[in-house]
């Protein structure tokens, strides 16, 4: 009789643990969904590739902390984000890398430590680099 009371019980846990993981996922999820619509369409009129946004909004995410914080065309790299000089470079590395555009040079990477300063600043630097059609 104990082992069915304790059979039963660990049932019961389980299924609460998976049943609250699965609704903390799920809200999760409907928050990155959400921000990320937001993000492209704040680029809507920028005319710049679907891919581009796509994966820049990728990768600025899994680097922002805390999370959820809503990024745009303007947001400050260093300000908003807290990225350093070498965290916008691995980040535009990384995007023109998953973009299959061609890796910026050690010398564009000095022209991005020059002139970047916002978001919208790291995808006009990007977009010559990387190889995707033009977003409609």
């Amino acid at each position: 009789m104990l082992q069915i009371v304790i059979v039963v019980t660990l049932l019961v846990v389980a299924g609460t643990f998976a049943a609250v993981s699965s609704r903390t996922i799920s809200a999760a999820a409907q928050r990155d969904e959400l921000g990320r619509h937001r993000f492209l369409s704040a680029f809507n009129a920028h005319r710049l590739p679907a891919e581009l946004l796509i994966q820049a909004y990728d990768a600025l995410t899994r680097r922002v902390s805390p999370p959820g914080v809503a990024i745009g065309p303007a947001t400050q790299l260093a300000a908003d984000l807290g990225f350093s000089r070498m965290d916008a470079e691995d980040v535009a590395l990384l995007i023109a890398a998953r973009c299959q555009g061609r890796i910026p040079t050690a010398h564009d990477l000095d022209q991005l430590d020059e002139s970047v300063r916002t978001v919208e600043d790291l995808l006009s630097f990007l977009h010559p680099f990387v190889a995707v059609p033009m977003a409609a």
